[in-house]
């Protein structure tokens, strides 16, 4: 796959500075979030002919640019590795397997990442909750829809909103 050269990279992150500005002219926060690709998650459920990711991705010269520009920016790929590392081990796969999108223990790792960085970055009272999750599975993923493979089962655990007693800023509901 062919990178974007530096002045291409300027260009794309000219866009995110234009928005930047915007936001900083109004007093508001802006935060530029990146998920990452399911194989850079899983790299070791690729196939040996595929191989590991390249050296550097646009991911990472986005990680490059973006502060260098005075952007905030969030890269998660270390917040979903430590995700699938620790609940993923307790719960199973972040993400479902016939898709492209992380379940709901995925989507945790991300909100407890992005929770943390707005609290130290921009003095935002957030706070990320505990949650624990109930074992749940699906049938309907995007990948496997798209294919019409009704018979692959991906892991998809629910929260358990029963020991949720807080909400997003931690007021007691």
């Amino acid at each position: 796959r062919n990178l974007p050269t530096d002045d291409e990279m300027l260009v794309m992150v000219g866009a995110f500075r234009h928005m930047n500005n915007i936001a900083q002219k109004y007093h508001i926060p802006f935060l530029v979030v990146v998920a990452p690709d399911k194989q850079d998650i899983y790299p070791e459920n690729l196939p040996n002919y595929i191989g590991g990711r390249s050296n550097k991705t646009r991911l990472d010269m986005l990680d490059k640019f973006m502060p260098s520009e005075g952007i905030d920016f969030l890269d998660l790929r270390d917040a979903e590795i430590i995700t699938k590392n620790i609940l993923g081990k307790k719960y199973g796969a972040i993400y479902l397997a016939g898709d492209s999108h992380w379940n709901f223990l995925g989507a945790y790792g991300a909100y407890k990442s992005i929770a943390s960085y707005t609290r130290s970055h921009f003095n935002l009272p957030l706070n990320y909750n505990k949650i624990s999750f109930k074992p749940n599975t699906t049938t309907s993923t995007d990948l496997s829809g798209f294919l019409q493979v009704t018979s692959l089962v991906s892991n998809s655990p629910i929260p358990n909103l029963d020991t949720l007693n807080v909400d997003l800023y931690g007021k007691s509901i």
